[in-house]
């Protein structure tokens, strides 16, 4: 067969294919570790800067290798299935301010037509009535992000201030500021919403990926971006710092490692009190703060012996 020029064309790709059959093994084990990833920008980015970045914020504790598979696309392939859930457990993650989506990958899928929309994020929902803070309410109200991935219980103790939920987000619907709810009484209320680890996004049009000046309703309209931030839509104020978490495990400073500044100068007074008190623990200390790996403190300690969090 030949076109009008005389050349003679080879077989369509579309009328060659091999059959790809399911494996008999099911499981776990039969899948392979990985992870794909991509960065939600519209922005050109340094790609060995951002797989050395990620191989030294994720530190899974037996390694894993991470390569670029494609453009904006890459795979991180881990030797241990506990290692790639606690990535996946530590989302969002982000580069340079913008959202990074990681998906693990399905049998027979093809990584460049994976769809990277959805991501799973805490969110914080504040000034709940007590008869709207039941499992079954909270449910019903954090449903409308997508799916409920996790419920901190510990937040639903008392009468708090808010009330955390991981949800699976959908970054191509803009975010939600909050939700009415209406009592048996026809009485509304207005449920304001905050974003734990929220990375970069537009004060427009509220969609994760972009700012303001990247809008296509910028691109419509120019006089848009002589709006102060005050007066728009979305702004800082939908931002909630991640939880603070307290440190309840046993000391062993030799094994531990001590990251941050704050922790290190920490270590090293409690190296000189145990020299001084000559003890290998630190009982019935009184008065002072433990601090997380992103610096918040987490309480005050407690009788028994305690360890760093890394």
């Amino acid at each position: 067969m030949s076109d009008e020029s005389g050349v003679k064309k080879g077989v369509r790709e579309e009328d060659d294919f091999v059959i790809i059959e399911e494996d008999k093994v099911e499981g776990v084990r039969n899948l392979p570790l990985c992870l794909t990833g991509k960065v939600l920008t519209g922005k050109s980015f340094n790609t060995f800067g951002f797989l050395e970045a990620m191989k030294c914020a994720m530190c899974p504790s037996k390694g894993f290798t991470a390569k670029e598979i494609g453009p904006n696309l890459f795979s991180f392939n881990f030797k241990s299935h506990d290692d790639l859930m606690e990535v996946k457990r530590r989302e969002p993650w982000h580069f340079e301010k913008s959202l990074v989506i990681l998906k693990e990958i399905e049998k027979g899928e093809q990584p460049s037509t994976m769809s990277f929309t959805k991501t799973n994020m805490w969110v914080r929902m504040y000034d709940l009535p007590m008869a709207a803070r039941s499992t079954k309410y909270i449910q019903s109200i954090a449903s409308r992000w997508g799916e409920v991935v996790e419920i901190d219980k510990d937040s639903m103790e008392g009468f708090g201030r808010s009330i955390r939920v991981k949800v699976n987000l959908d970054t191509t619907q803009p975010l939600k500021t909050g939700l009415k709810v209406v009592n048996r009484d026809g009485k509304p209320a207005w449920i304001p919403f905050k974003y734990e680890r929220l990375p970069s996004f537009c004060f427009l049009c509220g969609l994760v990926g972009h700012m303001k000046r990247e809008c296509d309703f910028v691109a419509e309209k120019k006089e848009l971006l002589n709006i102060h931030d005050d007066k728009l839509p979305f702004g800082e104020w939908i931002k909630a710092s991640p939880a603070k978490k307290a440190s309840v495990t046993t000391m062993n400073t030799k094994e531990k490692r001590v990251n941050s500044p704050l922790q290190r100068r920490l270590f090293e007074k409690l190296k000189v009190e145990l020299e001084e008190d000559n003890t290998g623990s630190i009982d019935n200390t009184e008065g002072g703060t433990t601090s997380s790996a992103d610096g918040s403190d987490s309480g005050k300690w407690k009788t028994g012996t305690r360890k760093l969090e890394q």
